[in-house]
């Protein structure tokens, strides 16, 4: 029989210790905002509170979020709104509930604040502000299971037993109504104990969000609530929330339910990767905004001229060339659309038939056997070409945290290269498919590439027409 278990204690909770990747991520993060202005810091941290508010609604299949519709809402294009807009008549404002709760964590993070029931229950009214019911299952006549809506009180626990169904099609009860109020007072004083305050952030994020979903005190509305509370710690630590797509939701199961048989070290884990995916990413984000633009970068170039006028784990292989396999094609979009403009001043080329004997992977990596060549050129005021070879390598530790690393390298002329652009990934963030954290980090790295292959070949045709003894008049000096 499923009985119910009491929440673990935060003893049980394993203690990470000094994590030198995060403290890495977070240092790069600290270096890419003192680079850029307030309002570019800003921005970025409110469009991850916005994309973490999409994701944990879809989670719960409240609306669903196609390829690219979390970067349209981020973006706030002007159709954003859409994406809700075509689903159902509550889902959009599902989501505004949701942004605006982690608007208030964030706020409340910097806070000097006691946790309480009180402030849990007012999260909750917070993330359901805009939700009227819920539905509920109830045995039918011949036995099957029917639904039918009830009212949801929010801010207020349940009233009534509620369990969920597990993926192995198992029963899982969550705490009786009678156990509701101890469990959540037992709750509070691990929050409030001393050795919660010196837990890990990670820990913390991952011991609340557990704790929460595990009793599921309100009828609703608990896998957000858990969700944004879990952001109260990163938020606080790191500046940013810690988000969980709703592409990889599996995994984001699979970890509770390993909790459930008290392996709790895998939901810490899980959490680890979901920090450190958002720290990387404000970071990339942040430093993207404060470069010129690949687009700026190409204008300049157009108007330079001489003075005088002139994951069942599928093979590694397969899947480190699904992630190049997505790189050619953003990369073809980026090149076609600056060719098309460019009239002739500017080429570009991509050489999918290189072999990449001579991209090797240093260190821990291997080279995956999958690269191509991105060729960049100009015809005048100069003629000036550049390349980058553009690999993937696979982890020689696949017990490693990141299974890929994908490089952009600029030939030398000898056997030598540097990097020019770099990026990881998990081996969750490309099996089964591309997730999109992951497709947003390899757009940036893209933009990354075509941003270094302008500036390259900006830098070149500058030192060509003075070797020539021409003056240069170029916009970008200004």
């Amino acid at each position: 029989m499923n009985v119910y278990r009491p929440i673990p204690s935060i003893e049980d909770f394993p203690a990470i210790g000094t994590d030198y990747a995060i403290e890495h991520y977070e240092r790069v993060l600290q270096s890419a905002s003192k680079a850029a202005s307030s309002e570019i810091v800003e921005d970025v941290i409110c469009k991850l509170g916005r994309e973490a508010a999409a994701e944990t609604g879809a989670i719960e299949g409240l609306y669903e979020l196609r390829p690219g519709d979390t970067r349209t809402i981020v973006s706030e294009r002007p159709d954003w709104e859409e994406v809700f807009q075509r689903q159902n008549e509550i889902a959009l404002a599902m989501f505004e509930a949701q942004r605006d709760s982690y608007e208030y964590i964030r706020e409340q993070a910097h806070e000097d604040f006691e946790i309480s029931e009180h402030w849990i229950k007012e999260l909750h009214a917070r993330v359901c502000a805009s939700q009227g019911t819920y539905q509920a299952g109830h045995i039918l006549p011949d036995g099957g299971v029917g639904q039918s809506p009830h009212e949801l009180l929010r801010g207020q626990y349940k009233t009534s037993e509620n369990e969920a169904v597990r993926r192995d099609g198992q029963r899982f009860k969550f705490a009786p109504v009678m156990d509701v109020r101890p469990e959540m007072h037992r709750l509070i004083e691990q929050v409030r104990s001393q050795r919660f305050a010196k837990s890990d952030t990670v820990v913390k994020a991952a011991y609340v969000q557990y704790c929460l979903t595990h009793i599921h005190p309100f009828s609703d509305g608990n896998g957000r609530t858990a969700r944004a509370f879990a952001s109260l710690f990163t938020y606080r630590e790191f500046g940013v929330p810690v988000i969980v797509y709703a592409d990889r939701k599996q995994r984001y199961l699979q970890a509770l339910e390993n909790a459930n048989v008290g392996r709790y070290n895998e939901l810490v884990q899980h959490f680890r990767y979901r920090v450190i995916d958002t720290l990387e990413r404000a970071s990339r984000e942040i430093g993207a905004a404060v470069e010129k633009s690949a687009s700026e970068t190409f204008y300049a170039l157009l108007r330079m001229r001489a003075s005088d006028g002139q994951v069942t784990v599928a093979d590694k292989r397969l899947v480190a060339g699904s992630i190049l396999t997505h790189l050619i094609s953003e990369l073809k979009r980026s090149t076609t659309e600056f060719d098309a403009k460019a009239d002739g001043v500017l080429f570009f080329e991509l050489d999918t038939g290189y072999n990449g004997s001579t991209s090797n992977f240093p260190g821990p990596y291997t080279h995956s056997g999958h690269s191509f060549i991105v060729r960049a050129g100009m015809t005048r005021p100069a003629e000036v070409h550049t390349s980058v070879i553009i690999a993937v390598g696979i982890a020689n530790d696949l017990d490693d945290m990141y299974v890929f690393k994908v490089e952009a390298r600029k030939p030398t002329g000898r056997a030598s290269t540097f990097t020019a652009v770099e990026l990881n990934a998990t081996y969750e963030d490309a099996f089964p498919d591309l997730g999109t954290s992951v497709i947003e980090r390899l757009r940036l790295f893209c933009e990354s590439v075509m941003r270094f292959l302008l500036n390259d070949l900006h830098g070149l045709a500058k030192s060509a027409l003075h070797q020539a003894g021409a003056a240069v008049v170029d916009d970008r000096d200004d």
